[in-house]
């Protein structure tokens, strides 16, 4: 479990703010409310993460522009570690890369209807589970540049992707390693 206190860290701006967990036998880690204090960073880097609290961020889900979680297996429960709430607090989020470790994706997951919708350019997932994306996951990401969608098995799509509005930008999609279930 990571939780700062403003004894471990001065109350500062940071670039960047990586955890590693070394993988050796130990439980992956959980991010518990307020995990950052008051400290504000652009970068978060994480491996081995299993969950977020709806708050960890704090103050700091006003000022990340990069969250990558590549090596994670992110839940979205208990209600108070939804990862979809976590994200729908980030208002500068220009690039997202999540492991989960979901069995769907739901309705207005990532949407413009926050900020995050607006400046989003790229966004990579993949899911330890068999995967259903609801209808409108991703609504409005008229900035998303890239999207990516990798060792996955997809149950079902149910038009998650509802891109309207202008948008100068082409849309590219890489699919790797995604395999269609029977149903």
């Amino acid at each position: 479990m990571f939780n700062s206190t403003s004894k471990d860290f001065p109350d500062k701006h940071y670039r960047t703010i990586s955890l590693v967990n070394d993988f050796k036998g130990e439980a992956e880690s959980t991010l518990l409310d307020d995990s950052f204090g008051q400290l504000t960073f652009d970068g978060f880097y994480a491996y081995g993460i299993k969950r977020i609290n709806n708050q960890a961020f704090g103050k700091a889900a006003e000022t990340i522009k990069y969250l990558s979680c590549k090596i994670c297996s992110i839940v979205d429960s208990p209600s108070d570690y939804n990862i979809w709430t976590v994200l729908n607090q980030t208002n500068q989020l220009l690039a997202l890369t999540l492991g989960l470790n979901v069995p769907e994706i739901p309705s207005n997951a990532i949407t413009s209807n926050n900020q995050l919708g607006s400046t989003l350019k790229s966004l990579s997932l993949s899911s330890k589970q068999n995967l259903t994306m609801k209808s409108n996951a991703f609504n409005n990401l008229n900035n998303l540049n890239e999207f990516e969608l990798k060792h996955t098995i997809i149950n079902e799509i149910e038009g998650a992707f509802n891109f309207s509005g202008k948008s100068n930008k082409s849309l590219d999609i890489y699919i790797f390693d995604v395999k269609l279930s029977n149903n």
